[in-house]
């Protein structure tokens, strides 16, 4: 094949491009190259052509466009891992000359300079500035495929109601539906108009609507590719069948509200029903004879859906909520789904369960007088597992248990006996009502306000709810028809049901159950009352409403899928600290899982490792554990987990990971976990019993990568160092491996001793460090050793213990450095006694020796509630204890002694080349910087993760 075949087709490319984008002009569109307009057969042709033509060294410039076109059918078949490393191997002589990563790059500025081709955004198009331009341009490359297909299939029902809206719109709307997306995912939702033009193709393919932004070809081949996977295509069937349904049915409504004559500006029941089914709920939970409290937040997806300024709102702005602990929550943390939150202080009636970090004022009027807490008293009825649910302050059922509580006191009696409260701002009270009446239950519930009621039990029947958890309100799918079951005892001779202020009279025929079909509610709020009509002791019919009417509230919506707005009637709730933990961090314990549910069920932990597209390419079980699970259980857990080769080499190749929960009878829950992937990284595999270590480099540059290793017993010197290493084996006992070029960083910490290592070798190859520095740029060196190490992942079993150990020499010799030799003894000593009071009051005495150390003892008592996850609010805290001793009241100063003594793996790359002013700066300031870290030890490892943000 002669190059002037390449050359005939640069044309016919530059013909078919200048042809289409006259045409994309018109309508303000860009150009993709995967449109190109080729076969297969001819792909093949111009792949073949030329790696011919770069294999003899010839000019790639008057082919560029066939560059573009070849790149970007690398990018479409991208499998999320390794772009370049692919590239290179099926083209053979690519790397013969320096600076074609570059060469090809400007290709695509070309493109797109000339053919208004696309550009690409976004973070990941940043940190990875040359890949980005043929994967984007591959359009929905075939990792992202089965991505979008589970997200279609996930909000199938809330999509298909919008998919008939401006495409800008629907793009949006899908972008907000997407479970964790990767990063690139993420940034291909980014282009919002594209987007939604896709999804409607997906979800509509015999209709024309990507005509104008994708040729019909592109659009075939992408849909015929995504519908070659067999899980993706049943997503995909799924989500089509719901959105034809959807679609008909909406058509149905258009024109029953134009025969009604409905006015399209009058207020938006689907609205007001999400509005209702984010109220917050309070239960109770006895634990080691205590009742504690816990809030649970509805998920605000549904409310986020149908309106905008909600949706916009939450996205940007953190919460608190009342009562719990003090700490900002998560952007988006209110569209996660339902969450619980321990109380430990109940708030006041009348305010808000939710605080936001930002001012909207209509907003966050409307997101409070959603979320107001409710004045006292407060009833609960008591489950046999020892949980209780709120129900309403009215009637209470013979042969119940209730839990009572109240801002005053009561007075005791025999029906009602305080109980031990494990949350302040109220006092508990267990009210036992008796199967029998008695005239001192009368009074008892005379005095709180409660009558008795005979049984009168409502459910739906047939299908489950959307939401459970409240007795007063029931939520309900739109799409199918409703049939309550009531259940009564055998002395009930009807029951009238009144449902939005229309009345049917139901004869009970002697049954104890009956079954009332409502058929499809509107969408909205509908007002339900029950009332039952009992044989008086004459035979007479006897009405008796206040002993036996159930009202409450039925909320009909379009369901969220994937998500209830309520999650304590399963019981299982699982929560991380924080709450989007990474891989590496809850695989280390330095993040935690919690699972609460009924007492001494088994729990299984399983581990997923996810590539790219998704594919789980490791599944492993971690262990199991019986509920409730706290963070020590969770710590001991990961502590035995198995570090095999195979488990690493998998660790080192994923992209994300999965922890699943299985509760078994109650049902399974996930955690998705990121996996930070730099644009150079070490990849680990074994070779004939060695570890090997490969360069995976994904960068823009064009020089060789520099990488170097320290061993063990010396942390903080180069013992090895490489340029324009590909691959090495480890040598001796393994190490920190580092590799860098162009700015990017990553390492890992290899452990690999001989299979004989006598304890005299061991304990000699413990890390040794002089007792302290003596000048700023030794520090700032140290600093970074800090951060190579902290940074580094895991190889080999004991890798992470010596690791700590090497971290806990360093920061020795820091905080010797910067404090002094005694007050780093003062640390150490506190470490090993695991925060012993002892330990704490030498520090807190040492802080500032001869002086008052009653600022050190507020440090001490406030440690947990100073530290969040902005700096700005933690400096204006720790001013408040430092500044009225004139020990400081800078607070840039403040915040420089809070950076070095919470995150000194963050500081030399924050501060960058002014690192040694500021050390000499902070070593003159002493009292300070050992205040700063004494906030730092009394919170410990997992509690200062909310500063990695910093």
């Amino acid at each position: 094949m002669k190059s002037t075949f390449l050359e005939g087709l640069q044309a016919k490319l530059e013909r078919h491009f200048e042809r289409l984008a006259s045409e994309r002009r018109d309508v303000g569109l860009p150009l993709f190259a995967l449109e190109h307009g080729l076969d297969k057969e001819q792909v093949s042709e111009l792949a073949a052509g030329l790696r011919r033509h770069i294999a003899f060294g010839n000019r790639l410039n008057p082919i560029w466009l066939v560059c573009v076109v070849y790149a970007t059918e690398m990018g479409y078949n991208f499998d999320g891992e390794e772009y370049w490393q692919s590239f290179e191997r099926r083209t053979p002589q690519w790397k013969q000359e320096i600076g074609r990563r570059n060469l090809l790059r400007s290709f695509f500025e070309r493109f797109e300079a000339k053919f208004g081709g696309v550009s690409p955004s976004g973070p990941w198009a940043r940190q990875f500035s040359i890949i980005a331009w043929p994967i984007t341009h591959a359009v929905l490359p075939k990792d992202l495929q089965s991505q979008m297909a589970r997200t279609l299939f996930d909000s199938r029902n809330e999509i298909a109601e919008a998919a008939d809206r401006p495409a800008s719109v629907l793009g949006a709307l899908v972008a907000r539906c997407a479970e964790w997306p990767s990063s690139r995912f993420r940034n291909f939702l980014e282009q919002e108009e594209l987007t939604g033009h896709i999804t409607r193709a997906l979800l509509f393919p015999d209709d024309d609507d990507l005509g104008a932004v994708l040729t019909a070809k592109t659009q075939a081949r992408i849909i015929a590719d995504l519908e070659a996977s067999w899980e993706a295509k049943s997503w995909l069937r799924e989500a089509r069948k719901v959105a034809g349904e959807v679609r008909i049915r909406l058509m149905f409504r258009r024109a029953a509200d134009v025969l009604k004559g409905r006015r399209p500006d009058g207020p938006d029941p689907r609205e007001s029903a999400e509005v209702a089914c984010v109220t917050p709920k309070v239960l109770m939970r006895n634990q080691a004879g205590k009742w504690q409290a816990f809030v649970e937040i509805p998920t605000f997806a549904g409310w986020a859906r149908s309106n905008q300024g909600i949706d916009g709102f939450i996205r940007r702005s953190r919460c608190k909520v009342a009562g719990g602990e003090d700490i900002w929550r998560s952007k988006r943390w209110l569209l996660f789904g339902a969450q619980q939150c321990r109380v430990l202080e109940l708030p006041n009636a009348g305010a808000s369960w939710l605080r936001f970090e930002e001012w909207e004022e209509g907003t966050v009027h409307a997101i409070d007088d959603a979320c107001r807490v409710q004045p006292k008293p407060w009833l609960f009825k008591v489950d046999d597992d020892g949980c209780a649910f709120q129900a309403k302050w009215k009637n209470v059922q013979p042969g119940s248990k209730y839990l009572v509580i109240h801002s005053s006191m009561y007075e005791e009696c025999e029906h009602l006996s305080p109980v031990p409260m494990d949350v302040r701002g109220g006092f508990g009270y267990l009210l036992s009502v008796p199967a029998q009446a008695t005239d001192s239950l009368s009074k008892c519930l005379s005095l709180l306000g409660l009558s008795t009621a005979k049984m009168l039990k409502v459910w739906p029947a047939g299908l489950p709810p959307l939401g459970f958890g409240r007795d007063d309100l029931l939520e309900w799918s739109e799409q199918h028809p409703l049939m309550l079951g009531i259940e009564h005892d055998e002395t009930c001779e009807s029951f009238t049901l009144q449902l939005d202020g229309k009345s049917s009279v139901f004869p009970t025929g002697g049954r104890t159950v009956s079954f009332v079909g409502l058929g499809k509610l509107a969408v909205g709020v509908h007002q339900v009352t029950i009332a039952a009509s009992y044989r008086a002791s004459n035979g007479k019919a006897d009405v008796r409403t206040q002993a036996s009417q159930r009202g409450f509230s039925i909320v009909v919506r379009s369901p969220v899928s994937g998500t209830s707005s309520r999650v304590h009637a399963p019981v299982l709730v699982v929560a991380t600290d924080p709450h989007e933990p990474n891989l590496d961090s809850i695989m280390s314990g330095a993040a935690a899982c919690t699972v609460h549910g009924p007492r001494g069920m088994a729990v299984d932990f399983h581990l997923k490792l996810l590539s790219g597209s998704g594919d789980a390419i490791h599944s492993e079980f971690l262990g199991t554990l019986a509920l409730p699970v706290n963070q020590s259980d969770w710590g001991q857990l990961v502590k035995r987990r198995d570090h095999a080769d195979v488990v690493n080499e998998a660790y080192f190749k994923a992209n994300a990971g999965l922890l699943v929960v299985d509760a078994h009878a109650l049902g399974k829950a996930s955690v998705a976990l990121k996996h930070a992937m730099s644009p150079v990284r070490w990849h680990v595999s074994r070779v004939s019993k060695r570890v090997r270590l490969s360069v995976v480099d994904d960068t823009d540059h064009s020089h060789p990568v520099h990488a170097y290793r320290a061993c063990f017993q010396r942390p903080s010197c180069i013992s090895d160092s490489w340029d324009g290493v590909h691959e090495l084996d480890v040598e001796g006992d393994g190490g920190l491996y580092v590799v860098s070029v162009n700015g990017h960083r990553s390492s890992v910490v290899v452990n690999a001793p001989p299979a004989k290592l006598s304890w005299d070798d061991w304990r000699h190859s413990a890390p040794k460090l002089s007792a302290h520095l003596t000048c700023a740029q030794e520090v700032g060196e140290l600093l970074c050793w800090i951060r190579d190490w902290t940074d580094a992942r895991l190889v080999g079993p004991l890798a992470e213990h010596r690791r700590n150990s090497v971290l806990r020499e360093m920061h020795r010799q820091l905080v010797a450095s910067m404090c002094d030799v005694a007050w780093s003894r003062l640390e150490l000593n506190f470490l090993d006694s695991s925060g012993s009071i002892e330990a704490q009051e030498s520090l807190e005495a040492s802080v500032w020796r001869g002086h008052n150390p009653s600022f050190a003892i507020g440090i001490g008592r406030n440690a947990r509630s100073i530290i969040t996850d902005s700096l700005d609010e933690t400096c204006e805290k720790f001013l408040q204890h430092v500044g009225p001793y004139s020990i400081c009241s800078d607070q840039r100063l403040c915040k420089l002694a809070l950076r070095m003594a919470v995150a000194p793996h963050r500081f030399a790359d924050w501060a960058g080349s002014g690192a040694c002013a500021q050390i000499d700066e902070l070593v003159n300031k002493k009292t300070l910087l050992k205040a700063a870290r004494l906030l730092a030890l009394l919170n410990g490892p997992r509690r200062l993760l909310a500063a990695q943000n910093w």
